[in-house]
């Protein structure tokens, strides 16, 4: 039995009918959006440092982007970069933001808006209305504006402002910004962070004012002058030229075609990344842009053209810069050696998904994870199944392992991205270390029946997989400025720290186990570009009565899925985006064993 459950949405959505051996196809039906008043602001969240920087008393409000037309809040003359921290007499908390304080209105509800405006505090009286009276305004790409900036990567910085490279023949250049200049302030609104940049170019249309100040060398300056467009900026012939829905439609944008997922700074370290915000390729999707330039798994995404990924610029929001048609160079890493590789960029509607596999079809190579001597920290300790691949090709408990088909082995997240990128029969070669001696081994892969030999394996059927549409206007307040499937998000897992568990524990009677009796191996969680979520996947050794959950930070359970008896290998996408960035707690139960980890979105 599956539910997602929304976070701004009280009711469960229960689908049974599992077990059928047939591939479902699932449609989520939403109550319709007049049932909830709408204010009509894009916003962010704040940190606690930049609140502070802002002056903003209280961190947990919503920092506006944009308003939309026909509004209350476009009534009321809210603006971006209004700081908004309360409604009536109640204030944003950690707990309960803009959003949730307003799902308890409905709309013609009348409210007074407490903000934050250039320093002095405000209010304004609104009569709320409803999302289906709202104006989205369009915009050709002839009128996006385009100033021809990316962020610089600087390892902890903390000097004023944003530092920049500039683009050639753009309106930085013309206006006489330099690489290495830091930008603090655009149109008289103070830059903190990337997503400041990005409000305020979104405010311009091509042909106005833009007057960047800016550090150089130490010293203060401005610089002015009429901002281009992308389509002035580069050749039209290059340019697809659509009207795009400003902030909504991820169809309109460039699809590069990849699975990735975002890398802790100690794995990039390991790995010989300088630039730790880039995007580390797990899979490509086929017939898209990435495919057809031969990007590969294990590929680290780092730029394309003159931009740069940064801590406030992932590479979906590089990608926004560009439209289907659109000619780019993708500047990666793959095996230690810089790469630029020339795309011709894609829309989604191009690719195709990877086929779900059956038992018969999915790649085992049969380990496990392996308590470690600690005597050498190079590899991953695996423990093997019998009759498995490893078996065969003469690798033992507690050998560790190094490298799948030249690849370099971090941790179980390569693990299972090296099997998964493989077909049975396919020959897999690993380097190992036993002794502390290098070895190699190789052999072709069996399925994960061949290893098994499980009767109840139906492989004449695939696996079960759930497509659930979602009313792209579902979302009362957008935490990270962009509609779910369309924000700049990575998620990386980790283990659960005694604070966080003890504070789960307490708050919300959430026990959180910090030491796992469950074997549970290959887990991890990539960005699935072309559904617009994440996809969790795992392997679990043993049979049993399955159950996976994912708790938001505040406690709320925002996926629940009972797999009934369970053991192999799961897969499915977890729309933890809608939910916005910050902290969530996945655990699966299996029986009476129970793992825990800790996934952060950012």
């Amino acid at each position: 039995m599956k539910q997602l459950i929304l976070i701004l949405c009280s009711v469960a959505f229960m689908w049974p009918g599992q077990g059928t051996g047939q591939t479902q196809f699932r449609d989520l039906s939403i109550a319709p959006a007049a049932a909830t008043a709408f204010l009509g602001v894009q916003s962010n969240t704040v940190s606690r440092e930049k609140a502070k920087k802002l002056g903003f008393d209280n961190p947990y409000g919503s920092y506006v982007t944009s308003v939309i037309g026909n509004t209350a809040a476009e009534r009321a003359g809210i603006q971006p970069f209004d700081y908004i921290y309360r409604v009536d007499e109640r204030e944003t908390t950690q707990y309960h933001r803009l959003g949730d304080i307003l799902a308890d209105y409905e709309p013609g509800n009348k409210a007074r808006i407490f903000y934050q405006r250039n320093g002095i505090k405000r209010s304004a009286d609104v009569v709320l209305g409803t999302r289906e009276e709202a104006v989205y305004q369009k915009v050709g790409q002839s009128e996006k504006a385009f100033l021809g900036i990316s962020p610089v990567y600087e390892a902890g910085a903390s000097a004023d402002g944003i530092g920049v490279n500039i683009v050639e023949s753009s309106t930085a250049e013309a206006i006489g910004l330099q690489n290495g200049d830091r930008i603090t302030a655009i149109n008289g609104f103070p830059m903190i962070d990337w997503d400041d940049i990005t409000t305020a170019i979104g405010m311009l249309r091509a042909g106005a004012q833009v007057n960047v100040t800016y550090l150089r060398n130490g010293k203060s300056a401005m610089a002015s002058g009429a901002i281009k467009s992308l389509t002035t900026q580069r050749p039209r012939e290059e340019i697809v030229e659509k009207n795009v829905e400003s902030y909504r439609d991820s169809k309109d944008y460039a699809f590069l075609g990849i699975y990735s997922e975002g890398l802790d700074k100690e794995k990039a370290e390991k790995l010989g990344y300088d630039n730790p915000y880039g995007s580390y390729v797990t899979s490509v999707i086929r017939s898209s842009a990435a495919a057809k330039a031969d990007i590969r798994p294990f590929d680290y995404v780092y730029g394309v053209d003159e931009y740069r990924v940064g801590e406030n610029q992932q590479l979906t929001g590089i990608l926004k810069k560009y439209a289907p048609g659109d000619k780019a160079t993708i500047l990666l890493i793959r095996q230690g050696q810089k790469k630029e590789i020339p795309v011709v960029l894609g829309s989604r509607s191009d690719a195709e998904e990877k086929p779900s596999r059956n038992k018969c079809e999915d790649p085992f190579l049969g380990i496990t994870e392996h308590k470690s001597s600690g005597e050498n920290d190079r590899g991953i300790a695996i423990g093997i199944v019998d009759n498995s691949t490893a078996k065969e090709i003469g690798l033992q408990n507690g050998d560790r392992l190094l490298s799948i088909n030249g690849h370099r082995m971090v941790d179980w997240n390569d693990i299972g991205m090296a099997i998964d990128n493989l077909r049975v029969g396919e020959t897999i070669q690993v380097a190992y270390l036993r002794n502390g001696k290098e070895s190699k081994a190789s052999g072709p892969i069996k399925s994960y029946s061949a290893t098994k030999n499980c009767r109840d394996c139906d492989c004449d059927e695939l696996d079960q997989t759930f497509q659930f549409e979602i009313d792209p206007d579902f979302e009362l307040e957008l935490h990270h400025g962009a509609a779910p499937a369309l924000a700049d998000l990575t998620a990386q897992i980790s283990e659960v720290g005694a604070d966080d568990a003890q504070q789960m524990r307490n708050k919300y009677d959430l026990d959180l186990p910090q030491s796992s009796n469950l074997k549970l191996n290959a887990i991890r969680i990539a960005s699935n570009q072309l559904e617009g979520s994440f996809r969790l996947e795992f392997e679990l050794p043993q049979a049993g009565e399955t159950s996976v959950r994912i708790y938001s930070g505040s406690g709320r359970l925002i996926y629940d899925y009972d797999l009934g008896s369970f053991s192999g290998r799961f897969s499915d996408d977890v729309n933890l985006a809608q939910n916005g960035p910050g902290k969530y707690f996945l655990l699966v139960r299996q029986g009476n064993q129970r793992l825990a980890r800790k996934i952060v979105l950012k």
